[in-house]
């Protein structure tokens, strides 16, 4: 069944819980490994390892179980060896991230999934905001880990577009907040003149 597929982005949603409750290192170092050989030449991954299943290129919020399981092996176990062995192919999934921004803006960037199944009676999150959000989420892992192994210059150099890139970040969660607000308001505009509308035709 489709759900029982190795998806990447169940894996980031559950690898703090299950490193908290389970002797999972070794699963999670070997996984890891399996993702890496799953790396494209461009630095993408898949939705699921091995790919049985999902797209070739993952949404955002999928890839990012590869820098989050690398982190929380870390926090968890202390095991920089894992960390140094997959730093490159980190940089590289961060860096395809960077160029599908550089290509589209953060405004625009690529998803495929978004904001999965949203609670009733919730809408869904606007897809590139999520990848925006992933997106900012694994360099900001990747500049721990880069100062953890002490490569400077990248924590030099990750460290300034993060802090360039979280502000348009911030512009347009803003943004798309007021669009949603206005929106809202003009539905329940909407909702109250058609409901006074049948009112007085009733009376």
């Amino acid at each position: 069944r489709d759900e029982r597929k190795a998806w990447l982005g169940d894996a980031a949603l559950t690898v703090d819980e299950a490193l908290f409750n389970f002797d999972l290192g070794s699963f999670y170092v070997s996984w890891l490994q399996e993702i890496r050989n799953a790396q494209s030449a461009e630095g993408s991954v898949p939705d699921t390892v091995p790919r049985t299943f999902g797209k070739a290129i993952a949404d955002p919020n999928w890839g990012t179980a590869f820098p989050t399981i690398v982190s929380c092996l870390v926090d968890h176990l202390g095991d920089v060896t894992t960390a140094k062995d997959m730093y490159s192919a980190l940089r590289a999934w961060v860096e395809f991230l960077r160029m599908c921004a550089n290509r589209d803006g953060l405004s625009n960037m690529y998803y495929v999934h978004g904001d999965w199944v949203p609670p009733p009676p919730e809408t869904r999150t606007s897809g590139a905001l999520c990848s925006a959000f992933a997106y900012l989420n694994d360099m900001q892992q990747l500049i721990a880990l880069a100062r953890l192994l002490g490569v400077t210059d990248d924590v030099t150099t990750y460290s300034q577009l993060y802090a360039q890139l979280a502000q348009v970040f911030i512009f347009f969660a803003l943004l798309l907040l007021l669009l949603c607000s206005v929106v809202a308001r003009h539905d329940d505009d909407t909702t109250h003149r058609s409901f006074t509308s049948r009112s007085t035709m009733r009376g």
